[in-house]
C-alpha cells in the first residue's frame, strides 16, 4: 500500500539502515513479503535483520571495492527493483512538506 504505517525519528547522524529492520513489526511482516530499498541499505547486516523478520530484502546493489562495474545480472536486478521502488518514492519526497504544512496550520 502507499500508506505509511510506521516511522522512526532519529538524529541526523543515525543512518536509516540502522532502524529499518526495527520498523518491521509482526503485523507488518505478515502483510509484507519484501523490502525494496536503495543502495544505502546494501550490506549483509541489514539483509540478515530483514530476513529474520521473514521479509525478503530487495536492496539495490552497488559496486564493491575493486569491482569496475556491475555484472549484467546485478544491472538487471537493480533495474527490476528500481521500477517497483519509484512508485512509492513520491510519498517520501512529499512527506516532510506535508508534515511542515500541518504543523504550521496547527500552530497558527
Amino acid at each position: 500500500t502507499k500508506i505509511i504505517e510506521n516511522y522512526e525519528t532519529t538524529t541526523a547522524s543515525t543512518h536509516d539502515s540502522n532502524v529499518c529492520a526495527e520498523l518491521i513489526s509482526e503485523d507488518t511482516a505478515e502483510q509484507m513479503t519484501e523490502l525494496l530499498a536503495d543502495s544505502g541499505y546494501f550490506g549483509e547486516a541489514v539483509s540478515k535483520k530483514v530476513r529474520e523478520k521473514g521479509v525478503k530484502p530487495r536492496i539495490i546493489q552497488r559496486r564493491v571495492k575493486g569491482q569496475k562495474k556491475l555484472t549484467k545480472w546485478q544491472e538487471k536486478r537493480n533495474k527490476a527493483i528500481a521500477k517497483r521502488r519509484c512508485t512509492t518514492e513520491h510519498i517520501y519526497r512529499t512527506f516532510p512538506q506535508r508534515v511542515q504544512d500541518s504543523t504550521m496550520y496547527m500552530c497558527s
